[in-house]
């Protein structure tokens, strides 16, 4: 809630990814879910707070967690296409990404979403799938954090992973409730565009090399609705780490991991980024999209 107690504003983010306008107070039908308590407006309900979402059992003694190997990356949701040629079957830790079962799926894919339990209130743990529309195939994941901007963030994402601490910091300033840096806002095409809401952090995207970058030019429209269904407004990487995790040798080491999953450098993944809409963050490793 912001302002007064007795006023609701909606939590949702609208198709351009502003805070939505409309209150428990506004003269409008669509303001009725938020003066019977809701969180969110009549056109937002869609939207989910990830961070309030917990395990749940899925069966007599079974929990979301339970289930392993490909089954647990199965499920009957068709991916998010958004009229492209590739799309993202996307999920938050407790859930996995899932697509339907006459999609083929990798064993390099079948990594489950892990979360470090006592930062869920704060940071979640996210995966989603690139499938290929055409050949009904998963060619590539995209792994990361979704990140609420609380107090304590800079001391959780130093918990978390160096990587991570860094992104936080490098960015985002803990003395303005974690707005982007002033320093990097000028003269740059950032304004507050990358101050509020929650923040989709990348730090691992793997993509076959035959599909490889032109896959992620066709992944604009989806990320962004991942995005706002998760009330994320904006989506940040970090260039270096990204080469350093995802298809170079540590990668390879890994079970399952062929060969053919592209290999990035630093400036094939600049490419990348920029064909998903994504922008340098002044003269830093990191590149962001809103």
């Amino acid at each position: 809630q912001n302002g007064s107690p007795s006023v609701i504003h909606c939590r949702g983010l609208t198709q351009r990814d502003r805070p939505c306008h409309i209150s428990s107070v506004t003269d409008v039908a669509e303001a009725a879910p938020l003066r019977a308590g809701c969180e969110y407006c009549s056109f937002h309900q869609q939207q989910l707070d990830v961070f309030r979402v917990e395990p749940t059992s899925t069966g007599p003694g079974q929990t979301d967690g339970d289930r392993t190997g490909d089954a647990a990356f199965r499920g009957p949701e068709p991916p998010r296409f958004d009229g492209e040629s590739y799309g993202l079957a996307a999920a938050v830790w407790p859930q996995q990404p899932t697509v339907p079962d006459d999609y083929a799926l990798p064993l390099w894919a079948l990594q489950p979403v892990s979360q470090d339990t006592g930062m869920r209130n704060c940071v979640r743990s996210f995966a989603a799938l690139i499938v290929h529309r055409e050949s009904a195939a998963v060619i590539g994941r995209v792994d990361g954090q979704v990140v609420r901007r609380v107090t304590a963030l800079a001391d959780h994402s130093k918990a978390h992973s160096a990587e991570f601490h860094d992104t936080v910091t490098t960015l985002f300033d803990a003395k303005k409730k974690f707005a982007l840096h002033s320093y990097l806002k000028r003269g740059s095409i950032w304004g507050n565009a990358l101050d509020g809401g929650n923040i989709l952090v990348i730090s691992r995207l793997a993509v076959a090399s035959d599909h490889t970058p032109h896959a992620l030019g066709h992944l604009r429209a989806a990320l962004r609705a991942v995005c706002r269904e998760w009330g994320a407004t904006n989506a940040v990487a970090n260039v270096h780490a990204l080469c350093a995790n995802t298809g170079n040798t540590a990668a390879r080491d890994e079970p399952n991991v062929p060969a053919s999953i592209a290999r990035w450098s630093t400036r094939l993944l600049r490419g990348s980024l920029a064909l998903l809409g994504f922008r340098r963050v002044g003269i830093t490793d990191h590149m962001a999209m809103v």
